[in-house]
């Protein structure tokens, strides 16, 4: 996995691994790998040490927990749209935190 890399030469050989094996099954993916290698492997310019905080993703999931609360919807919770809507809401008011 290159975001588990040790060193930003790791990062750069398992990167070149990984679109060598998609080339030719997967070409479309080999390119955007390409294309935005500089921006995957950007977390390397950060010290080393920075590395373990960067690559969490509790960030991302602490904004989706509220909404993960509420995934198993009541009976009297209404059509789907309102449902989107609650999550919508939820996902806002947590931004603002």
């Amino acid at each position: 996995m290159i975001f588990q890399a040790e060193t930003k030469a790791m990062a750069d050989e398992q990167a070149e691994a990984i679109k060598r094996e998609c080339e030719d099954r997967f070409h479309n993916a080999a390119v955007l790998l390409t294309k935005d290698e500089e921006t995957l492997l950007s977390f390397c310019d950060f010290p080393a040490s920075y590395w373990p905080m960067i690559r969490s993703t509790d960030v991302i999931e602490s904004a989706f927990a509220k909404v993960r609360l509420r995934q198993r919807v009541p009976r009297d919770a209404g059509t789907r749209s309102r449902g989107l809507v609650m999550a919508h809401q939820l996902l806002v008011r947590e931004q603002k935190i």
